[in-house]
């Protein structure tokens, strides 16, 4: 690689890595530059989630010490993405991606339509208490959400993000936090199946990485730290939704 190309790999990580800390689809700017850079698509797939690994993971530590919640009360929620994460890696090996991508487009439109419904009431300042049926009733929602996190790492961050915000009722900044830690768990079956089949090319991976990580500690800091945080998180997030939305469509 020359040197223009290292630097075109760490400036993608890092616009990637701040919007899958704040919102999600930062994959986006990673896959396409990897595709670009010469790696097949197999190998690109799987390049991709070196970055995903450490920027979910610094971006959820970085949140989780700025608030006040603690992680051992939202395990409960992790759990079923995971399990969700490792049915959807083998559903896989068996659904045409070209009907899937149509149907979670659809579903992107639709909950575009929610998000723009519920515009005003995302920017609670504290976690709005739910009732224990609503808190259980959550785990199918977040099952599914990981069966579509393990087949295709696309918008996975902004179903995540959406299900603690409005079914949760949860902050921008906790949501951000839980999102984060929920996406690195479920990003390590398929991190793990790639390198035994060796698709990652690990150079190229790591200088993605080194942006995406430091792009996940700045958006962090951003939204623990600034009063407009929300309300600049909740723009994208509803851009984000529709841009993927378009690409899954392939609209754009």
């Amino acid at each position: 690689m020359e040197t223009w190309q290292y630097i075109l790999a760490i400036a993608a990580g890092f616009v990637a890595g701040i919007i899958n800390t704040l919102a999600g689809s930062g994959s986006l700017f990673t896959l396409p530059l990897l595709l670009f850079l010469g790696l097949p698509a197999n190998l690109a797939n799987g390049t991709n989630r070196v970055g995903i690994l450490t920027q979910t993971l610094v971006g959820a530590i970085t949140l989780y010490k700025k608030g006040t919640y603690k992680i051992g009360k939202d395990f409960y929620y992790i759990i079923p993405t995971v399990i969700g994460s490792a049915l959807g890696a083998y559903i896989a090996t068996t659904t045409p991606e070209s009907i899937l991508k149509i149907t979670i487009g659809s579903a992107m439109l639709f909950l575009l339509v929610v998000l723009l419904i519920n515009y005003t009431s995302l920017l609670r300042e504290v976690d709005a208490p739910i009732s224990t049926l609503k808190k259980y009733s959550a785990s199918p929602l977040l099952f599914i959400i990981g069966i579509y996190g393990g087949f295709i790492q696309l918008g996975v961050g902004i179903f995540t993000l959406a299900a603690l915000l409005l079914v949760l009722n949860l902050t921008f900044m906790h949501a951000n936090a839980l999102k984060n830690i929920m996406n690195f768990f479920l990003t390590i079956p398929a991190f793990l199946i790639f390198a035994y089949n060796d698709q990652i090319n690990w150079k190229l991976g790591c200088v993605i990485a080194i942006g995406q990580t430091i792009g996940a500690w700045v958006a962090a800091r951003y939204a623990s730290e600034s009063k407009n945080a929300s309300i600049w998180i909740r723009r994208l997030l509803v851009v984000m939704t529709l841009v993927t939305a378009l690409k899954l469509f392939e609209i754009i």
